[in-house]
């Protein structure tokens, strides 16, 4: 019984911490149990719970993050968030799901923290290819094996007899190697490389190895991995060499160091100047390469630009423009010396381009994580991997998918909150994703969505400025169901967040005098009057006779700030909701959200009400409005009593 009741202790205790997000918190939280742990229960106790805690929080380290797991979903790929513990479990993982953690690159906390994936990786081969390089060196593999591997080989047999092939060639060498100086090994080497195995021509576009061992033909991709395999194989001390556009081998021999064009076949006899005009012609030309089609990036131009509100509130919003990001097409300009690890990075960052260019996202988005995965100091890996998120959520955005446009860009900006077009295409896809269901007159959506906008983008003018013209939609909307309060709340809530430049105070009179006579038309005078009165009054405007039919006048009229007690704006930190679902559990919106009006029923035929133009000025003198409005008021006091 005594165990059980510790046992329970402990889980309580434990769950305590579970539920912590804060890392510090937390960390206090751990000694403190373990401290009361030990004093009340005993040294066997301590030992049992210091295993079970490590487990625990091992799998719980992650738990912040289950609830965005809905945010961004794919089948090839998932982002699970930023997490403290490097090999901390998913949720959930399938035989052919691969998990990788790459260290944070904006990092404001004390500790590590890593970036948490999974990919699809059905290749056995493959995955244990990754897993062995995460230390940075093969242990089970070669250079020609990973190659091989990395480039989409499956069959098991195969990759060993290419492997045996290459090493076949390079044992055959070894007799040359025996009586010559070890600086003269390398070009004992590289010839022997041409000769029996890239005796075919260079050609740039042939990155895959398969391709070179079976025809000869190589680039410089091609040709470095089957040189290193060699050297390494003869006992060489050699790395990769990256440069813009290129590649090329590093062999140290002794004191000397020397640097091979693997696609020249006359290297060795070539002049240092001849050597240098080779290797600048090997360079791999820039290719003029874009994420998005020409095709698709006019219909992202025409989609995401088309307005169609008739308010001319509307129409005086800016537009917004979205921005791709370019494809980081070329290395390093500085050269960057790289492990035979890396340099099958080289070929995912290749893939990950190709993915990138033929708009196959999710598939560019593994290729880059592969290319980090082996060189987490690849910046142009990095680099497409963010464009590669970007121009995906735009990709989302040409099609009206905004709610996965929406959530990538929230994936994005988690990734690398300093990364400028995340937040100014987010900006873009939320306008256009308000403005699209404001124009469906669902204006209690479009307000959810600002909300939701809000939160993650504050203070930005466009989004208030839409904002303002939707909650100025729903007042009419209010209006004309004769739901003055809910009207005026509107306004309140307009008053919140409206961008400098546009004056309240003077677009609620507006409305209020146009739908004053609209009701002075159907000759409902008693409910423009109490209208009227009601505006009147949120103006501080007093009239001066105590006979309200007669000698009506107006003191000198103040705007006053309106009451800060009803449609108070909230913001969310949740994740990205689909207000068209029921079913929270699925990917995201509740049912149609619909403007919530008074159940009482009324024979009088609806009111439309459009909101008129409004001049801009931010200090306008309201004093004609509001005798226009005491004006009408009298007349419809007139009227009434005919």
């Amino acid at each position: 019984m005594n165990g059980v009741f510790r046992l329970n202790v402990l889980v309580r205790e434990i769950m305590r911490i579970a539920l912590v997000t804060n890392n510090r918190a937390k960390d206090r939280l751990v000694k403190r149990i373990i401290g009361r742990i030990r004093l009340r229960y005993g040294f066997f106790t301590l030992f049992a719970a210091t295993i079970f805690v490590q487990t625990i929080l091992g799998q719980t380290n992650i738990i912040a993050q289950n609830q965005r797991s809905s945010r961004f979903d794919d089948p090839l790929v998932r982002f699970w968030g930023i997490v403290s513990n490097k090999n901390a479990a998913v949720p959930y993982k399938q035989d052919d799901v691969y998990v990788l953690s790459l260290p944070c690159r904006v990092n404001t906390s004390e500790h590590p923290r890593y970036y948490q994936f999974s990919i699809a990786v059905p290749n056995p081969l493959e995955r244990s290819v990754l897993d062995d390089a995460s230390d940075g060196i093969w242990q089970n593999w070669d250079i020609v094996s990973s190659a091989l591997i990395a480039e989409g080989l499956t069959d098991a047999q195969k990759v060993k007899d290419c492997s045996s092939k290459v090493r076949a060639v390079a044992e055959s060498l070894r007799p040359k190697l025996k009586n010559i100086p070890r600086e003269q090994w390398a070009k004992i080497v590289f010839e022997g490389l041409h000769k029996q195995l890239l005796i075919g021509k260079y050609d740039i576009a042939c990155t895959d190895l398969m391709q070179s061992l079976e025809s000869g033909d190589f680039n410089c991709v091609s040709a470095t991995v089957l040189f290193h395999a060699m050297a390494r194989q003869t006992g060489l001390d050699v790395c990769g060499v990256e440069m813009q556009g290129h590649a090329l081998s590093r062999v140290r021999a002794g004191q000397e160091t020397i640097d091979l064009e693997t696609t020249c076949v006359e290297w060795f006899n070539l002049s240092p100047q001849a050597r240098l005009r080779s290797q600048q012609a090997a360079i791999t030309p820039t290719k003029d390469k874009n994420s998005l089609s020409e095709k698709s990036l006019q219909a992202l131009q025409t989609a995401l630009s088309q307005t169609s509100f008739t308010s001319s509130d509307a129409d005086r919003a800016p537009t917004l423009s979205a921005n791709r990001a370019n494809i980081a097409k070329v290395l390093p300009q500085k050269p960057r010396e790289v492990s035979d690890v890396q340099l099958i990075a080289t070929i995912y960052y290749n893939k990950g381009v190709d993915e990138l260019t033929a708009e196959k996202f999710n598939a560019a988005i593994v290729a880059n994580l592969k290319a980090l995965q082996l060189d987490p100091q690849n910046e142009n890996a990095w680099k497409n991997l963010l464009a590669t998120l970007n121009n995906w959520a735009i990709a989302y955005a040409v099609q009206g998918r905004y709610i996965d446009a929406a959530q990538l860009f929230d994936e994005g900006r988690l990734i690398d909150p300093n990364y400028e077009l995340f937040r100014s295409n987010q900006v873009h896809t939320y306008y256009h994703w308000i403005k699209a269901t404001a124009d469906q007159r669902d204006y209690a959506k479009a307000a959810k969505l600002f909300r939701l906008a809000e939160d993650r983008l504050p203070n930005q003018p466009n989004l208030r400025y839409l904002n303002y013209v939707i909650l100025r939609k729903t007042a009419n909307d209010f209006f004309a169901a004769r739901n003055e309060q809910k009207a005026f709340e509107q306004y309140d809530a307009a008053a919140k967040i409206v961008p400098p430049g546009v004056n309240i105070a003077e677009a609620e009179i507006l409305d209020v005098l146009y739908y004053a006579q609209e009701l002075t038309v159907q000759k409902q005078f008693g409910d423009a009057v109490r209208l009227i009165d009601q505006e009147l009054s949120r103006r501080s405007v007093s009239l001066n006779s105590s006979d309200k039919t007669q000698n009506l006048s107006i003191e000198q009229a103040t705007f006053v700030q309106p009451s800060t007690k009803s449609a108070t704006l909230y913001s969310t930190s949740r994740p990205i909701q689909n207000l068209d679902s029921q079913n929270n559990s699925t990917l995201p919106f509740t049912a149609p959200i619909v403007l919530q009006t008074e159940n009482e029923t009324s024979d009088h035929p609806p009111i439309v009400v459009q909101p008129s133009p409004l001049p801009h000025k931010q200090n306008s003198d309201l004093t004609d409005l509001l005798e226009r409005l005491v004006l009408l008021r009298r007349r419809a006091i007139q009227h009434a009593e005919r």
